[in-house]
């Protein structure tokens, strides 16, 4: 019984290990290469940044109209949702790493990172609110992972409660 608990956590933790890697391959694609969000395109072009916090935010927010709805959900939760993979995926792949705060500070690291890449190659741009907002998102998505957590050890109580009170009847 114990080998099988055994192969079970390595077989779980190289399942959590490979989405992690293909989460931030298709990050990586979505951040630098992506010729649908303009990166391709823009190669070799003038630096682009802004560095004034909630700038383009605000922006996007007050002139939804000029810049379309569908722009700014894209920008706004694009930016939102693209990062969430990363605060769910992070704590399971680095457990040594698995507090609110190192989460939040490795999702931001990688979002400087990118949002640097972004800038040096310019491909893209460089957007403080996009640090501010890909950093929620982590935030967000380490929320969604400890959810699932409370979840599993609740429900593997209650199962256990539940199997109790059948014996007592």
């Amino acid at each position: 019984m114990e080998k099988k608990k055994k192969l079970r956590k390595i077989v779980v933790r190289t399942i959590e290990a490979v989405m992690f890697l293909l989460y931030m391959a298709l990050l990586i694609y979505l951040l630098l290469f992506s010729e649908r969000y303009g990166h391709a395109a823009a190669f070799g072009g003038p630096y682009r940044y802004n560095l004034v916090p909630f700038k383009e935010i605000n922006r996007f927010i007050t002139h939804a109209r000029v810049v379309g709805i569908r722009s700014m959900v894209l920008n706004i939760g694009g930016n939102i949702v693209a990062f969430m993979p990363f605060g769910f995926l992070f704590p399971m792949v680095v457990r040594r790493l698995d507090t609110a705060i190192r989460v939040a500070l490795a999702g931001f690291l990688v979002s400087l990172l990118a949002e640097t890449l972004q800038l040096v190659t310019r491909v893209g741009r460089f957007d403080v609110d996009d640090l501010i907002l890909n950093t929620f998102g982590t935030w967000m998505g380490y929320l969604v992972y400890l959810a699932v957590g409370w979840v599993r050890i609740n429900r593997s109580r209650f199962q256990r409660h539940r199997k109790g009170r059948r014996g007592q009847e």
